[in-house]
């Protein structure tokens, strides 16, 4: 879990700022390319739901997307590089 919000931490305000360098100038969607905020987002928005639910085969669905997402930013990095 640790290493998951280290990671998106690390990442995606990366990818939001090399999509869109003018965010940084906007007045609240400057908080996608704060560290700390993306972390928290992620955290509470995507990790903590999924972690809630008991049987675990119901998270099957979301990993399709997360797959979908980690080579998206894969892709991104590499290709910005």
């Amino acid at each position: 879990m640790i290493a998951f919000c280290i990671i998106i931490g690390d990442t995606i305000p990366r990818v939001f700022l090399s999509f869109f360098p003018f965010l940084t100038d906007l007045p609240i969607l400057w908080l996608l390319t704060s560290r700390r905020f993306i972390i928290v987002l992620f955290t509470m928005g995507i990790s903590f739901p999924l972690s809630l639910y008991k049987d675990i085969s119901k998270v099957c669905p979301h990993l399709v997307f997360i797959i979908w997402s980690n080579i998206l930013i894969l892709i991104t990095i590499v290709g910005k590089s």
